[in-house]
């Protein structure tokens, strides 16, 4: 792609050492080559047996002394990798379609238009009503932190060691009929060597290698490293609206209510006008939230009061924080008293939130929480 972003190895024996899209596969039956080789001659003719092969330990010596490609097996070619992004969403990964990465431009400025009509004013004398719509276009708009760094995974490296193997065993004319004895064709006898070194083999969703640009490779023997950023999305556009409500019924009683309603609290690729990427931002809050109440003055000086509240569930992609917040109700209860006809200025004031004790979560990471008690002493001079 004309780019220095280069490949480098997450295996342990050449970690952080530059490596092409794939694994070439007579490094990789070196390996695996090594691995068979330390296991004991009668361990491995036990392990022959129970796969239905009577061998016998210094048979089974023998055959691993020639599987080595220093006797002849040689094993050529390369098992082709592919690129593919760590999707935090999921927690698993989305393969990309071709080679070629995109560049991440730098940061736009986020640019907001928003359109809002209100309203506010007192109705009969006892009801005091607000009430804002909106509507809002953002373009550029900046969205959660994302691991940009692409992994190298090689799927076929099972199938494409065991072909090659496969050759290399008919090639070395001793081990081939020695195997050929006991009935074996050069086929079979590698599919049995590439099963008995699986636990050695990256797996189709092992990452193999990292790819970053070559001027971050730490060096040989470190860890390639893997990058975060912010990027620019295409256009939000979402609309609103915001209500509340007092009404005093009389001089002791009021009610109050209030409502927020938001047309979108996540936007898929295809809403962000980037297709084929993958692409997700959320709001981060509910598209619907609400409560009401009421609080009653009492002549002698006492107060209650009592309200519920109610948050819709809603997505969050915020950086680490990835997830869903359930929907939750809290009940909220209050109460004072004013003790100016004691001590001028002095109010005691009670109230319990979540009264009852409805253990949630309001944000992804965030604790749980239940029910809250707080009492208040205030005195005005």
């Amino acid at each position: 792609a004309g780019t220095d972003l280069v490949a480098h190895s997450l295996n342990p024996a050449a970690l952080g050492a530059p490596q092409p899209i794939g694994l070439t596969l007579d490094a990789t039956y070196a390996a695996v080559y090594a691995g068979l080789a330390a296991i004991p001659a009668a361990n491995l003719a036990a392990a022959l047996n129970a796969q239905g092969l009577p061998i016998d330990a210094a048979t089974a010596g023998a055959l691993q002394a020639l599987l080595s490609p220093a006797a002849g097996t040689n094993v050529q070619g390369f098992s082709p990798g592919i690129l593919a992004m760590l999707n935090t969403s999921t927690g698993g990964v989305d393969f990309l379609d071709n080679r070629d990465l995109k560049d991440i431009r730098p940061l736009d400025q986020t640019i907001t238009n928003t359109v809002e009509v209100g309203y506010k004013g007192v109705i009969n004398d006892n009801m005091v009503a607000t009430i804002d719509l909106y509507y809002t276009n953002r373009d550029n708009f900046v969205g959660p932190l994302l691991l940009e760094t692409p992994f190298v995974f090689v799927p076929g490296l099972a199938n494409d060691l065991t072909a090659a193997l496969a050759a290399g065993i008919a090639g070395n004319a001793q081990l081939a009929g020695a195997l050929g004895a006991f009935g074996l064709s050069s086929a079979q006898a590698a599919g049995l060597v590439v099963s008995l070194a699986a636990d050695q083999l990256p797996s189709a969703t092992t990452p193999v290698a990292v790819v970053q640009p070559s001027q971050n490779n730490a060096g040989l023997g470190q860890t390639p490293e893997m990058m975060l950023t912010y990027r620019n999305f295409g256009k939000v556009s979402f609309y609103g609206a915001d209500i509340a409500l007092q009404y005093m019924a009389n001089d002791n009683l009021d009610l109050y209510g209030n409502l927020s309603l938001v047309s979108d609290d996540f936007f898929d690729e295809e809403e962000l006008e980037e297709p084929d990427t993958g692409l997700a931002l959320a709001l981060n809050a509910p598209k619907l939230k609400g409560s009401a109440g009421f609080r009653y003055q009492f002549k002698n000086g006492l107060s209650v009061n009592a309200s519920g509240r109610y948050t819709d569930g809603f997505p969050v992609l915020s950086g680490p924080y990835v997830g869903d917040v359930p929907s939750y109700f809290l009940l909220d209860v209050g109460a004072g008293f004013d003790l100016s006809e004691f001590a001028p200025g002095l109010r005691i004031d009670v109230t319990v939130s979540n009264v009852g004790d409805n253990m949630h979560r309001e944000f992804v990471g965030a604790p749980q929480m239940g029910r809250m008690a707080m009492g208040r002493v205030t005195y005005d001079m």
